[in-house]
């Protein structure tokens, strides 16, 4: 199960960062609601994997912004999510 909580918070902050340019750690912390260090842990992944690349801008602050690859796997999760049917719930009595 821990595996999926990543694979989510990875998609998560792909999707908050392809909403605009460029965000600071606080706004996607702002954005998520999620553990700091659970986001660092995920950015850290995503920028070792080439999805989100981190710049340095004003006085020394690191931003984020997803990259092209990292937008085609967001684009490809979303499509297999809309096309996978729903997954039924059921009681094993």
């Amino acid at each position: 199960m821990k595996e999926f909580s990543r694979i989510q918070g990875c998609i998560d902050v792909l999707s908050i960062l392809s909403q605009r340019r460029m965000y600071k750690l606080k706004n996607i912390l702002y954005e998520l609601k999620i553990n700091p260090i659970f986001l660092k842990e995920n950015l850290l992944y995503l920028i070792q994997q080439g999805l989100v690349e981190k710049k340095l801008i004003e006085k020394e602050r690191n931003a984020y912004n997803i990259t092209p690859q990292g937008l085609s796997i967001l684009e490809a999760f979303m499509e297999l999510k809309t096309n996978l049917p729903p997954i039924e719930v059921c009681s094993l009595v």
